[in-house]
């Protein structure tokens, strides 16, 4: 009997520290903007999802703590984009690799 190579599968320890560094990044952003710029709760979630898609939102900013924030959450952003196409891609790589080894 040939064993399914796509059930059981977990999410790769690497993954679950790409999501949890990016949950922490949002939440930490959310406190960040509503602490130094006296955003609402609201307001800052919408300015985050803005600045992930328009760079010239950051001139709305006036409290330097509140541009460190938004240049963390930019870099952040952005690495996390990279390593989470890396990780699908090697993900892809690794499951074709096994299906091909279960062929033969």
């Amino acid at each position: 009997m040939i064993k399914n190579p796509y059930r059981n599968e977990r999410i790769s320890f690497r993954f679950q520290i790409y999501i949890a560094v990016f949950i922490f990044v949002i939440i930490g952003g959310i406190v960040a903007l509503i602490l130094a710029e006296g955003f609402s709760l609201l307001d800052a979630i919408y300015f985050l999802i803005v600045t992930s898609q328009q760079w010239d939102t950051v001139t709305c900013i006036r409290n330097p703590l509140g541009k460190i924030t938004v240049i963390i959450i930019i870099i952040c952003g952005v690495v996390f984009f990279i390593s989470l196409v890396a990780n699908s891609i090697e993900y892809l790589i690794e499951k074709a690799g096994t299906a091909e080894r279960l062929k033969r």
